[in-house]
């Protein structure tokens, strides 16, 4: 088995731009309206990414909302010609767990939810994306961490029917930060609840969007926003 960039390379995809290095040339807006950055304009954009992502344990607020803007950070950058969806959710569990949280593992059924979250981040409203890294890391917590902690006994937790009560529990906005393992989920800000069985919460019901974001290299390749 060959990696897959020796079996099918980008067609735009210059001999300084193969997996790793960073794009050598700009490329067009990405749908609905974000724009990255010139390519000249990369690595420095990515030495203030790095200069934010160190600022999240000490700075103000919620954690989940830094990480939202750490994460919506990195992929406006959009540094590689391909794959940055997929790096920058990587970069996000691994400052997750220098953090010490769960990891955030974004389901298929939540592709459309997270692309949403994107484009609303973009817009620079970061609490979609708060909220859902938030939800994304109490269901791994369930799911995964405690069953694999605590053993058989705790199995019970993760049947469906324990699941869909814990699913249908209404959520208040917090901004306080805690350090127990069952952290308090980042909403909109305000008092409404959430249903975290629905698209729907405080900051109005999402909009259905196409499965993938995708912007043009000049004038004709395609780079799209891995999902």
């Amino acid at each position: 088995m060959s990696p897959v960039w020796d079996v099918a390379p980008h067609p735009d995809a210059t001999p300084a731009e193969s997996p790793g290095n960073f794009r050598k040339h700009d490329i067009h807006p990405i749908p609905g309206g974000m724009r990255p950055p010139s390519f000249a304009l990369v690595e420095p954009k990515l030495r203030d990414w790095l200069d934010l992502v160190n600022a999240i344990p000490t700075a103000q607020g919620h954690p989940m909302e830094r990480l939202a803007e750490a994460h919506v950070g990195f992929e406006q950058v959009h540094p590689f010609l391909d794959g940055n969806g997929r790096a920058g959710r990587l970069l996000l569990n691994l400052i997750l767990a220098r953090l010490g949280y769960a990891p955030a593992i974004i389901q298929e059924r939540e592709r459309p939810r997270y692309l949403d979250a994107l484009r609303a981040a973009d817009s620079g409203n970061t609490w979609p994306l708060a909220e859902l890294i938030a939800r994304t890391v109490l269901d791994n917590l369930y799911r995964f961490v405690v069953p694999a902690l605590a053993g058989p006994g705790i199995t019970s937790l993760t049947q469906p029917s324990r699941l869909g009560s814990l699913a249908s529990a209404p959520v208040r906005c917090s901004t306080a930060r805690t350090r127990t393992a069952r952290r308090s989920p980042v909403t909109a800000p305000s008092s409404a609840p959430c249903s975290r069985a629905s698209s729907t919460c405080a900051y109005g019901p999402v909009p259905k969007p196409p499965m993938h974001r995708s912007s043009t290299c000049a004038p004709t390749a395609a780079i799209t926003r891995s999902t």
